[in-house]
Parts: C-alpha cells; structure tokens; sequence
C-alpha cells in the first residue's frame, strides 16, 4: 500500500493524469512532518498545505498507510 494509492489523494489532486507519483511523492515528503511523542509508541503528523481538505487526507492517509505496513509485519 502506498500513500499515493489513497482515494482522498487522488480526488484531492487537481491534474491526477498529469502528476507523476514520484512528483507526489515529493510533494507530500516536503509538507509532511512527523515527530515522536515522547515516553509513547505514539507519532504525531503534520502537514502544512493551503488547501485544509488536502492537509487532512494526506495526514490521514500517511497514517492509514504507516498503520497497514506495520500490520503486515
């Protein structure tokens, strides 16, 4: 599974057809911060982005995937 396969991604995007993942890829890298919360197993997420809708599927989706791949473990 990977971040960019998430439908809120995709539905957010304004040209999906011309976006290359890796382009995506880089995009989310450069607005996602992610910062352990001390004494816990817990992480938080951050995103900063000017569209709010955008910034909250990212997070969400970062974290369904973080959550997926570590199932599979």
């Amino acid at each position: 599974m990977r971040v960019t396969d998430e439908e809120g991604l995709r539905d957010l995007d304004p040209e999906p057809k011309s976006a290359k993942e890796a382009d995506v890829e880089r995009i989310i890298r450069g607005q996602l911060r992610v910062t352990p919360v001390l004494n816990t197993n817990l992480l938080n997420l951050t995103v900063e982005d000017s569209d709010p809708r955008r910034a909250a599927a990212i997070v969400n989706a970062v974290a369904k995937t973080y959550v997926a791949v570590n199932m599979e473990r």
